[in-house]
């Protein structure tokens, strides 16, 4: 049992740093993420999150992204979209030269405006990962990317989550999310925003979680 004491301690410890770094609205959204509240363009704002930030430093897409967003009206009409599309994809290109990326938002928003948001968010609470991979650019690690992002229980199985997990001696990062959320009662999704945030920002060292529960765990087998 001293592992999995450790393990919750090792996350609370980075889940405190993260606060301590202002952190704390990253973390509150993340709580307050369902699919059954979510509405339209908060999808569509968190499937162009996604594919943008694919392959891409996160960083990078945080500075662009609002004036992204305002030339897609944030989102709020899709018909309006597929009205201007010509111009909104000239003036996305403008921002974030990848013709793939831009049109793969378009296709999202297509599909929406023509099925309709309730019948796309059905889909995603029947099929989950699985509908959401059939979209353009979304493959493993980006598809779980977004069902984390619209509420779905779910971690994103990223490099930094994979290296973090396999430090620890798990071969799957979902069961070290698991395994931490039922220690802890914490969201999977916020579990996965704590250990990936913290791996990213902490001097830049993903071996830095499990020298926290390498040295705990050390602590709790000498007791």
């Amino acid at each position: 049992m001293a592992h999995l004491r450790t393990l919750a301690k090792a996350y609370y410890h980075a889940k405190t740093f993260l606060l301590t770094q202002g952190f704390c609205e990253e973390i509150d959204w993340q709580y307050d993420v369902s699919l059954d509240r979510l509405l339209v363009q908060d999808f569509l704002s968190e499937a162009a999150w996604v594919i943008l930030n694919s392959g891409m430093r996160e960083s990078i897409i945080r500075k662009l992204f609002p004036n992204f967003l305002r030339l897609f009206d944030n989102f709020q009409s899709t018909q309006w979209i597929i009205d201007n599309k010509e111009e909104c994809r000239t003036n996305a290109l403008n921002i974030f030269s990848h013709k793939g990326k831009i049109e793969a938002i378009l296709v999202m928003i297509a599909f929406v405006n023509e099925n309709g948001f309730e019948y796309t968010r059905d889909c995603i609470r029947s099929r989950g990962v699985e509908f959401i991979s059939t979209f353009p650019y979304f493959g493993n690690a980006t598809s779980f990317h977004l069902a984390k992002n619209i509420g779905l229980s779910i971690g994103k199985p990223d490099r930094h989550l994979q290296r973090v997990a396999k430090l620890l001696g798990y071969e799957d990062m979902q069961k070290l999310c698991l395994d931490i959320s039922e220690l802890t009662d914490e969201p999977i999704p916020v579990v996965d925003l704590v250990i990936w945030r913290y791996a990213t920002i902490k001097y830049q060292r993903i071996e830095q979680f499990s020298r926290i529960y390498l040295k705990l765990n050390t602590f709790e087998g000498n007791a």
